[in-house]
Formats: structure tokens, C-alpha cells, sequence
């Protein structure tokens, strides 16, 4: 498992700030790989190993070892006058984190990095909002697994990563069953640790039949009442008030992104509740659930391009004039994707949208296939190959 560039950039950029950098990400996408990859590269930088310490929380967790008792090992462990680097993996698993947190950001010369696998983790962390740099850890994207496994960008490697996925320990396995156990594996331990923290939640068998019912759904746009009729044509019977619960706890383990339906494309961000996408956190994990091999589908590579977006930092939103509205700070982009262009009429009915926007508004046209013949392009609309915006910055 190689280090990707990208953190260990955003790392370097921000470990002298009194700031806690978060980890956040759904179980085994590789944030512990990752705080073990920055001990070794500052290391190699010649940081003492005195200086690093790397605390795994939930041993502290389950052992019962009050914060207190935890923080003044830290403490005792810090080298005086040199910058020490304190790791805390899986801090969610701990209670009262907040006073822990205040007593370590007093310290001098202190970087501190923590990670969590649960949404509710930066609900806890809100009284230390301002002083929090979230970085969102999802499984390797398209590009990273092609990098890892020396393969080619093209129609055919992404094929196998909509249906292998991009867990960093998949990466490893050459087998469907192998790779379907550790898919398995991960969705059972992201229910029972879940519903060790969630009170009222007590039922397996719905959880994993409304995620198989998701993956299905990929690219539709779906609401409470829509989900309770189609797990019903399944034989599921359950109610609305049951079906958010459970729908809310896929979101808080990360194991579904939604994605909300701006009211106004250029107005502020004013979204319907009602109506939803969810997306997968990764293709393999939906080709296990949807039980069927994923295809080139204009929805199965959409859900890609909606999970690049949040790898990228943004907050990302659906209208029905467009594919994605996309925020970045105070950025906006305005997304199209389509999975060809047959003719100019077609490019000129996709990029009609456009034409109603400010002409600040920053545009972009995603195909997966660029046309064959001469299409007369809007200049204010760059047009970009899906394998070509996956390798750009």
C-alpha cells in the first residue's frame, strides 16, 4: 500500500498549526494504513521515534482507561523543546473527547491527527469546530488503483474497478469469493460496532436489505415513503419512522454519501430534503450488495464521478437542470454528464442548461465517449473525457 501524495501534501501543509487534523472515513479505507505511512515518512525526515506517538483508542476503549489516565501518558511521553506528532486512531470509540482534545491543543509544539469511522464523530467534535481540518478518507479512487496495481488507464480498468472497488486490502485479493467475504466482512462489523453506539437500532436484516435496496438505486433520487413500497414488493414490511432510522445509520457509518437536491441552482443553498441520491462510499461494495456485476452504466460511473467530487473537498448537490452542483468554499461548478454525444443536437440540448447561468458561472461537460463527428462547442463550456477529468487536479 503505497502513500497517497495528496495527504501527505495536505500533512505537510498543516502540521505546525495549533490545528486537529481529522481523519474521517468508513471502516478499513485505509486511515490507520495512512497514520502508520506519515509516522514512517517523518522518520525518514529524521524525527526521533520518541517524538511520534501512535495511540490506538479503542484498546484504551475496551481495557475501560479513563481519558484522564490516557492524556497523562501522553504527556509523560512528549520530548521537550522538539515538535512531537500524537496519532490518536480511532478516537471515536472513546467517551468525552472534548476535554482530552482542549488538553492536548494547550500543549506546545504539538501536531495532532485523530480519525473516526462515524459520521456522529464530528457532531462530538463541534465545540472544537474552528480548531478541526477535516479530511475526508474514502477507498482508492480509479486513478490510485490503476497507480497501484500498475494498470492502464482505459474502458477496461475501469470496468474492474466498478466491480472490485478500491479498499486498500482488496487490492491484494484474486478472487471473487475472497474479495466478496472481506465486502461481507466489512458490512457486518460497520453494523455491530454501530449499533454498539446507536440505542433503538436492533435489526441486521433490514439494514443490509435497505443497503441492497440503495445499490440498486444508484442515480435515482429516492424518498422514505419510495423505499418502504419497494422493500415491501420484497416481502420487507417496516414503517417510515423505522426506515429513517436505519436509513440515517448507512449515512452515519459512511457506508452511503447522500446527495441533496438544491432548490435553486444559483441561488444559496437551499436544499429539498425529501428528495435524496445515495450513493455507495465504494463500487465494490455496491456491486456485493446490488448481487450483479457492475456495468459501464451511465449511473454506476456517475456514482464515481459523485464520490471524486468528495474526494476533492467538495459538497456536492444534484438539481434536475443539472448532473452536479458542486461547492468548494466560495467556488461553485456546474456539472453535466452524459455518456455520449450521438450529434450536435444532442451536445446542444445538454448544454442548453448552461445558458441561464451568470457569466461568471464556472461550467463542465463530462463524457464517458467524445463524439465521432465535428460538434460545434460552446466556448464557456469546457468539455472533458470522464478518463481524462479522473487524472486531472
Amino acid at each position: 500500500m503505497y502513500i497517497l501524495k495528496k495527504h501527505l501534501d495536505q500533512f505537510k501543509k498543516m502540521q505546525q498549526n495549533k490545528q486537529i487534523i481529522v481523519l474521517i472515513g468508513v471502516h478499513r479505507s485505509g486511515k490507520t494504513v495512512l497514520l502508520e505511512q506519515l509516522k514512517t515518512h517523518l522518520r525518514r525526515q529524521g524525527i526521533n521515534n520518541q517524538q511520534i506517538q501512535l495511540i490506538h483508542c479503542q484498546r484504551f476503549a475496551h481495557h475501560g482507561i479513563h481519558n484522564q489516565s490516557l492524556c497523562q501518558d501522553i504527556i509523560q511521553g512528549l520530548v521537550q523543546g522538539k515538535r512531537n506528532y500524537l496519532f490518536l486512531d480511532e478516537l471515536d470509540t472513546l467517551t468525552d473527547i472534548i476535554p482530552l482534545l482542549h488538553r492536548l491543543l494547550g500543549l506546545d509544539k504539538v501536531t495532532l491527527v485523530v480519525t473516526g469511522a462515524n459520521r456522529r464523530f464530528l457532531t462530538r467534535l463541534a465545540p472544537l469546530r474552528d480548531r478541526c481540518t477535516i479530511i475526508p478518507i474514502l477507498p482508492l479512487s480509479f486513478v490510485d488503483c490503476c497507480a497501484y496495481q500498475h494498470l492502464t488507464i482505459n474502458e477496461h480498468s475501469l470496468y474492474h474497478y466498478l466491480n472490485y472497488g478500491g479498499f486498500p486490502f482488496v487490492q491484494s485479493l484474486h478472487d471473487q469469493l475472497s474479495r466478496d467475504n472481506y465486502f461481507d466482512g466489512i458490512i457486518n462489523t460497520l453494523i455491530v460496532n454501530g449499533f454498539a453506539y446507536r440505542s433503538g437500532l436492533c435489526n441486521p436484516y433490514l439494514i443490509k436489505q435497505l443497503a441492497a435496496f440503495l445499490a440498486t438505486q444508484v442515480g435515482t433520487s429516492v424518498n422514505i415513503s419510495q423505499t418502504v413500497v419497494g422493500l415491501k414488493h420484497a416481502g420487507i414490511t417496516t414503517s417510515n419512522k423505522t426506515l429513517h432510522s436505519y436509513l440515517n445509520f448507512l449515512q452515519e457509518v459512511l457506508l452511503f454519501y447522500p446527495c441533496y437536491e438544491l432548490a435553486h441552482p444559483t441561488g444559496p443553498v437551499r436544499i429539498k430534503p425529501t428528495n435524496v441520491k445515495y450513493y455507495p462510499v465504494d463500487p465494490g461494495i455496491q456491486s456485493l450488495l446490488a448481487k450483479q456485476k457492475s456495468a459501464l452504466s451511465r449511473s454506476n460511473l456517475e456514482a464515481l464521478l459523485f464520490l471524486e467530487l468528495i474526494r476533492r473537498g467538495y459538497q456536492v448537490y444534484f438539481n434536475h437542470h443539472f448532473s452536479f452542483i458542486a461547492d468548494r468554499g466560495p467556488q461553485r461548478v456546474y456539472l453535466q454528464f452524459a455518456y455520449s454525444l450521438s450529434d450536435q443536437a444532442a451536445y446542444d440540448r445538454i448544454s442548453a442548461s448552461f445558458k441561464h447561468l451568470p457569466s461568471q458561472a464556472r461550467r463542465l461537460l463530462i463524457v464517458v465517449k467524445r463524439p465521432n463527428q465535428l460538434i460545434q462547442k460552446n466556448p464557456e463550456v469546457p468539455l472533458i473525457s470522464l478518463l481524462d477529468w479522473f487524472q486531472a487536479d
